[in-house]
């Protein structure tokens, strides 16, 4: 069994409105937030169950002002997604310790009155946070309406910041990310709020600032795994020239696969009948190739 390294970060989102998301993120402590402070929590082995065994501190003091608990995450364990808690006196569920270190991630929020585009003005602050890695992320995450020009979505994925001065905002997680994350919900951190769906709506002068929590999809199911090897049987013939084609026992076997995928839902009658039709003509076509450029037929005369 090899040890793993175990460490808490304390950390803090801060003060509400635009803040540098893309095409760079401004540079931030332990998952990409303020670091308040870091401690080990020693050495785990691998195959061990680790679960958070004492409460968390609800407060943190940060410049002298007390920022409040908003939600702990464990990453590095198994399974890796979902191992997030909103409640400091009630941990994440139980992680089986792999290669990787355990980080346990926990946040504080500033106070309420905190928050606006520094300006006056009202807004939604909000990221993006994937909870397997235990860190924000830059990917583009939101559309926003009403939005005359896209203005206020490029805000929102470039910023992290929606302007609500003159209009309430529907903010829309998309789902999912360019980098395969798939989301999970919203999170309203100021003022505390439990989980709204996919579309994060925000009145006309109203502030919060929200997470969209995000995880790994699940592995395939071995249905899921039999689907994606009969395409792929067929497709490499399709591509590859040099592969014999389909014994008749085989072709029949990877249809009736291929039926009972879009039985179950996994492909559509659509995809597997334009899949089917390439290979047919594939096949078709390496029994009667077309004439070498060049090459005419003679005609027989009498």
């Amino acid at each position: 069994m090899a040890e793993v390294a175990l460490t808490y970060s304390y950390v803090y989102f801060g003060a509400g409105g635009p803040h540098e998301r893309r095409p760079v993120r401004t540079p931030g402590g332990p998952g990409g937030f303020e670091l308040i402070s870091q401690k080990s929590g020693g050495t785990l082995q691998t195959g061990d169950q680790f679960q958070i065994g004492v409460p968390l501190p609800p407060t943190q003091l940060v410049n002298g002002v007390t920022y409040n608990f908003a939600f702990v995450n464990v990453s590095g364990g198994t399974p890796s997604g979902a191992q997030v808690s909103f409640d400091s006196a009630n941990p994440p569920p139980y992680v089986t310790v792999a290669s990787s270190p355990i980080n346990v991630l926990v946040l504080y929020v500033p106070p309420l009155g905190v928050g606006g585009d520094g300006n006056g003005g009202s807004g939604a602050t909000i990221d993006s946070f994937d909870e397997t890695t235990g860190s924000l992320f830059n990917d583009i995450f939101v559309s926003v309406a009403p939005d005359a020009g896209g203005v206020l979505t490029d805000s929102g994925n470039n910023l992290g910041f929606v302007d609500t001065t003159n209009s309430q905002e529907a903010i829309t997680a998309i789902s999912p990310t360019s980098s395969g994350v798939i989301f999970d919900q919203w999170r309203i951190l100021l003022p505390p709020g439990p989980d709204v769906g996919r579309v994060l709506t925000v009145g006309k002068g109203v502030s919060v600032i929200a997470l969209a929590f995000y995880k790994a999809p699940p592995p395939p199911s071995p249905e899921q795994q039999a689907c994606s090897k009969a395409v792929e049987s067929l497709r490499q013939i399709i591509n590859d020239r040099a592969l014999p084609p389909l014994l008749p026992v085989e072709l029949a076997q990877e249809k009736a696969t291929l039926e009972r995928c879009v039985r179950e839902h996994y492909l559509t009658q659509a995809f597997v009948n334009s899949l089917l039709a390439e290979y047919e003509a594939t096949i078709r076509e390496r029994s009667n190739p077309p004439p070498r450029p060049g090459h005419t037929s003679r005609v027989k005369k009498h």
